[in-house]
């Protein structure tokens, strides 16, 4: 059994966070999946399998390889080490029995309009062995071109000694969890989590029957600036190609030291106690963050 515990640095959630995503919520009428191809209809426990993608598909900026991968926790990994990047339903799961809780998938519409739509139908919760009474119905949607994705919740019924960390997570992941949007508390309105690292809580049940997650890519912070940051000294340089917005410097303990909204010039730290600082630029382009020395 895996928890949803990360031993990450704060200095690096914040440092190399953003919110990419846009989170809303929305109902609609849940369907289940029809002509959809079995991934696994066994009495299954632990399991991952791979779904070929059909369509390009770009995550958190970044295009997949040519596979994405299903696992038992109701949730996709995008390079086959059981991550839970693409958590719809993050939680100890398994069959009900023989034939009685498939994991699906299938791929609508044309290109350049394809969804890949994966299904958990009828699974049960580890924690609710042996009896395994308890049962949900969830898919995760795929967008190509768009590279949207929603959670879409079906039917549930869930004891609250059901589950292994006290609900349900719920959110997205880039693979080394640098960025993240996290969804806590009550899955009606969930209180949206893009920069506390240390701190996940899941949602405290499932989502009501109809209720549908969607994350939309910004298109803002997905691709940092390709430019190296130069210290002279206690002044940091800024190339003449960058548009900054605002600077942020940061101790070794997070704390906010300096916040300038706006930079038309290179960047003196000489006022800052000596010692290590990040410093983050927001640009047009994206976001840039180093580390410098207060000399």
């Amino acid at each position: 059994m895996r928890n949803f515990v990360l031993s990450i640095g704060i200095l690096g959630a914040m440092f190399m966070n953003a919110q990419t995503y846009s989170f809303t919520k929305s109902t609609g009428t849940y369907a289940d999946l029809t002509g959809a191809a079995i991934l696994n209809n066994t009495n299954w426990g632990d399991f991952e399998t791979a779904i070929k993608l059909p369509f390009t598909f770009k995550y958190w900026g970044v295009a997949l390889s040519d596979s994405i991968y299903v696992d038992d926790w109701g949730s996709l990994s995008v390079d086959n080490s059981y991550g839970v990047e693409i958590s719809f339903m993050f939680e100890d799961l398994n069959s009900r029995g023989a034939s009685k809780s498939p994991i699906s998938y299938v791929v609508s519409g044309v290109s350049p309009n394809r969804i890949l739509k994966v299904e958990f139908k009828n699974v049960g919760f580890n924690s609710d062995l042996p009896g395994v009474v308890d049962s949900a119905n969830a898919q995760c949607w795929l967008y190509e071109t768009t590279n949207v994705i929603e959670y879409r919740y079906g039917t549930a019924s869930v004891k609250t000694t059901t589950w292994t960390d006290a609900g349900v997570y719920v959110g997205i992941f880039d693979p080394s969890f640098m960025k993240f949007v996290n969804l806590e508390g009550n899955p009606a309105s969930p209180l949206v989590n893009t920069s506390n690292i240390n701190a996940f809580n899941p949602l405290t049940t499932l989502p009501a029957s109809g209720t549908i997650y969607k994350f939309t890519p910004s298109g803002t912070g997905i691709n940092s600036p390709k430019i190296k940051l130069q210290q002279v000294g206690n002044t940091i340089i800024i190339p003449n190609s960058m548009i900054v917005n605002s600077v942020k410097v940061f101790n070794v303990n997070a704390q906010l030291m300096m916040d300038v909204k706006s930079i038309d010039s290179n960047i003196d730290i000489s006022a800052l106690p000596q010692g290590i600082y990040f410093i983050t630029l927001q640009t047009n382009e994206g976001t840039v963050t180093e580390k410098v020395i207060r000399y």
